[in-house]
């Protein structure tokens, strides 16, 4: 027997998850790309094949043999179709049961008896298609015609504004929110919302809070859930804030919660968020020892004069990658003014191996920026950063 309890993480998350997990559990990976420190952060890792990528029950099938061969306990971080369990009808009923808007969703027959799709009525319609995650299922109607739109596809309302993502932990019946993220998407080909990374916000939405907390607690009690959870928002232009999914798993924004927390003292020496969520999900502590570590975030008291920054680059061409050279001047250089002490840290995460091959529109690398500096430079440094990263791909 291990010494250490086992835990199968699955998802794009797995490198964070087993990092984080690292000296608490005994840690096997299982992912679509198998970058060099995801493997490295994990005692055991298995890529995901190209079939079981294809046919989800042979993903599924083969999830549940590499946990029954290691003794693991399965989590899902990230993506890989863990979608909501959430019907539309019932996400607008606890959205307006705890003051938030949900979009006007239909079904595709629902949607063609309606007369919307030759109406428009003056805004937009998305298609998501069901079992999708992080925007890759979402495109614009009418991309393709109503009858092409998978039976089991929403289309739903547009809401143009800022995407926001709320992490929150649940434990034997307390809820709490630990972090809220401005979501950065870009569009990939046809795909117009693709994830590609979260940023610490400035706490604007400290003043949601409170009704957050009620439709956090009401997820919580519906779904019985413990540990992680995420939630996602638009705010519109009008500042009115709007509903859009549960994700009842680890986001990939958590990475970026819990280095905001880890530059502050005060949270230094909690526990990482993932061995929370661990802990919550399987019972393996005591009620006093994970309510202790929880109620060590505090969203409202955190630092708020520094950036955290996630960003994934996908790739504009097929080609090879070679990053070595860029992770080393990375990993030895800071941006910034010394003589203000205000610094700008870069580092390069799941990096492939040199010479990898990548196709266009996949993940090439991605970007983590912890800085003392402005907005603007920030901004300058990532767009500097990201055209590096670009640059490594050769055909």
């Amino acid at each position: 027997m291990p010494r250490f309890p086992s835990v199968l993480l699955v998802g794009a998350s797995v490198r964070w998850a087993a990092q984080s997990a690292a000296g608490r559990h005994r840690v096997i990976g299982m992912d679509l790309f198998g970058d060099q420190d995801t493997i490295a952060a994990c005692d055991r890792f298995q890529k995901i094949t190209l079939d079981e990528q294809a046919d989800p029950a042979k993903l599924e099938s083969a999830i549940s043999k590499l946990a029954r061969d290691e003794q693991a306990t399965i989590f899902r971080v990230g993506g890989l179709g863990c979608q909501s369990v959430f019907a539309p009808d019932d996400l607008a009923s606890i959205a307006r049961a705890a003051g938030f808007l949900f979009p006007e969703t239909y079904s595709r027959c629902e949607f063609k008896r309606s007369g919307l799709a030759s109406r428009q009525q003056g805004c937009r319609w998305l298609v998501k298609q069901s079992g999708s995650t992080g925007g890759l299922g979402v495109s614009f109607y009418p991309a393709t015609s109503l009858a092409a739109i998978s039976p089991t596809a929403h289309i739903q309302r547009w809401i143009p504004g800022q995407p926001y993502g709320v992490v929150a932990m649940a434990n034997r019946g307390r809820v709490k929110i630990l972090g809220i993220t401005r979501s950065i998407p870009v569009r990939c080909g046809g795909l117009p919302f693709v994830y590609a990374g979260s940023r610490t916000t400035m706490h604007h939405a400290i003043g949601e809070i409170t009704r957050l907390q009620v439709l956090a607690e009401t997820i919580a009690e519906q779904r019985d859930l413990s540990g992680l959870f995420n939630i996602d928002f638009i705010r519109d232009r009008q500042n009115r804030w709007w509903l859009l999914e549960v994700n009842e798993r680890p986001s990939a924004s958590c990475e970026i919660i819990e280095r905001a927390a880890r530059s502050d003292v005060r949270s230094i020496d909690s526990p990482s968020l993932i061995t929370m969520h661990i802990d919550s999900v399987l019972n393996t502590n005591s009620v006093h020892a994970i309510e202790s570590a929880i109620a060590s975030w505090d969203i409202q008291s955190a630092s708020s004069d520094r950036i955290h920054l996630k960003r994934i680059v996908y790739s504009r061409r097929n080609g090879h990658v070679h990053l070595t050279d860029l992770k080393r001047a990375w990993d030895t250089k800071r941006v910034g003014s010394i003589a203000t002490k205000r610094t700008t840290h870069k580092q390069l995460a799941d990096y492939p191996t040199d010479n990898a091959p990548v196709k266009k529109g996949h993940p090439i690398a991605t970007v983590l920026i912890d800085s003392s500096q402005d907005s603007a430079t920030v901004a300058k440094v990532m767009r500097r950063a990201v055209g590096q990263i670009q640059a490594a791909v050769t055909g």
